[in-house]
């Protein structure tokens, strides 16, 4: 396992280190122009422009386009290897043909496994072209000599360190466009899950199934589990208490997601088991950004972005889950209050426009 270094250390104010106090934005001190190039996972292009696009006097467009990571042309067989290759050409030729279009006075590819050097390259004899990896480089498998062909390296994942030690650690944010307080909301679940259904989730869920069918608490699960009958069938047979509390099998979008957070009293929140992993996922911000109060596995990094005691709570296991949970749902004032007081902590720091306002300003300085 890795140590981890304090270099890993997070803070808002990272940004004004690489900025003086009189120029806080020098990229910005006339209307600026940005292009965010993606594949749209998730929503996340759209919500990176999002953020750009509330930034003072800026304007960002974008370039969306399948996901085609380079090293498809690198293996398999000889014609996926064409097919993917001419993709990825295709990917990059149109990328050239809209920043020379645009002007764009920045221009940030998110992931960029699909970017050729050259076409960074020449990108850069325009305007500064940065990266920012919303996976850990480690999954990305991305090769050094590309990394270094960009202006910044921007990662969400703190022991990517290691791997580019040049790059710059910036949590992922959240869309406060899309995750937000709805009035009028009635209480549907008194616990709730949306998410990926990961294999090494299940688990845990039908353990936090099993706490509420005992404890006489409404649990809704939300996500993409099977698609055929074979699997269903293995999930019901695995996973009982799991199985019946799924209220929804299929992928849940960005704005379904809030609807459903403001639904509930409590959200839990489970990330990747990944012992190398130190990154927060994008659940950590949306729940409290909706409004509703957070139960999340304990990552070191949340310590410093949101407060364990008085902003959310966290667990260790699924014994101090069950605790976590049944004192919350007991203390309904103290619940709202520290979900109140998390909701203005992520609306004020961590939205995507908190995020492109440092990522700016470390460009520019």
């Amino acid at each position: 396992m890795l140590d981890k270094p304090t270099s890993f250390a997070y803070s808002p104010s990272i940004a004004q280190q690489a900025v003086s106090a009189t120029e806080p934005f020098p990229i910005v001190r006339r209307h600026m122009k940005v292009l965010v190039s993606g594949y749209n996972h998730f929503g996340f292009i759209t919500a990176i422009a999002n953020g750009f696009q509330q930034l003072e006097r800026c304007r960002c467009d974008t370039f969306m386009h399948p996901y085609a990571p380079v090293r498809k042309m690198m293996k398999g067989a000889w014609f996926k290897r064409v097919w993917h290759g001419l993709g990825t050409k295709w990917i990059n030729q149109h990328l050239l043909e809209k920043v020379k279009a645009g002007r764009y006075d920045f221009v940030l590819c998110i992931e960029g496994g699909c970017v050729f050097r050259e076409t960074i390259a020449t990108i850069r004899t325009t305007a500064p072209v940065a990266l920012w990896c919303l996976d850990s480089m480690r999954h990305l498998n991305m090769d050094p000599e590309l990394l270094r062909a960009f202006t910044k390296v921007f990662f969400f994942e703190p022991t990517d360190y290691e791997i580019f030690p040049g790059g710059y650690y910036l949590p992922i944010g959240f869309d406060n466009g899309t995750y937000h307080r709805l009035d009028g909301q009635e209480v549907e679940h008194d616990i709730i899950w949306v998410g990926s259904a990961h294999t090494d989730r299940l688990p845990k869920l039908d353990k936090i199934a099993r706490f509420a069918e005992k404890s006489g608490y409404d649990l809704g699960v939300y996500g993409y589990f099977y698609s055929e009958k074979r699997r269903k069938k293995e999930l019901q047979e695995d996973y009982p208490a799991l199985f019946l509390a799924i209220r929804k099998n299929a992928k849940v979008s960005p704005d379904e997601a809030n609807l459903l957070y403001n639904s509930a009293r409590i959200a839990v929140n489970l990330h990747f088991h990944d012992p190398l992993s130190q990154g927060i996922n994008p659940r950590t911000f949306e729940v409290p950004g909706s409004g509703c109060f957070l139960l999340t596995d304990h990552k070191v990094e949340i310590e410093k972005v949101l407060d364990f005691k008085s902003e959310i709570a966290t667990f260790k296991n699924m014994d101090e889950f069950a605790a976590r949970a049944g004192y919350y749902l007991t203390h309904e004032e103290e619940c709202r209050t520290m979900a109140e007081r998390a909701h203005h902590r992520v609306h004020a720091n961590h939205t995507f426009a908190a995020r492109c306002r440092e990522m700016v300003e470390i460009v520019a300085g």
